[in-house]
């Protein structure tokens, strides 16, 4: 219950949106948060979408395989990107903030791991 808050449901919905995930993520995070004894809804979906661009350039709508998004900067790059909407001072698993897990990361490919303004 310290991890799984609001704010890091939130944050999944936002990483899943600009991954471009599957919309079988829209069930499983609402289940989840549900049995966390959180309220997430569709129209809390709709509220993270329109403030986040798809920026992973993936299959299958995109042009690369997962294992390039890992050699352009993996999650910690990707969420790096996202830190104006993500809750950078919630606690994670590691017993730090999202703050210190993004701090330094890098991307090193943007066609893989798009810019904001170039999604």
């Amino acid at each position: 219950s310290q991890i799984l808050t609001a704010d890091a449901y939130e944050d999944a919905v936002a990483t899943v949106l600009a991954l471009g995930g599957s919309t079988n993520a829209v069930i499983h995070l609402i289940a989840m948060a549900g049995r966390s004894g959180v309220k997430l809804t569709l129209d809390d979906f709709d509220r993270i979408a329109r403030t986040v661009p798809v920026l992973a350039n993936l299959r299958p709508g995109g042009k690369y395989l997962m294992e390039d998004f890992h050699f352009a900067g993996g999650l910690p790059g990707f969420l790096a990107r996202l830190t104006d909407v993500l809750h950078l001072d919630r606690p994670t698993v590691t017993h730090g903030t999202m703050r210190e897990q993004l701090d330094g990361a890098l991307v090193h490919n943007t066609d893989v791991i798009r810019e904001r303004d170039n999604p």
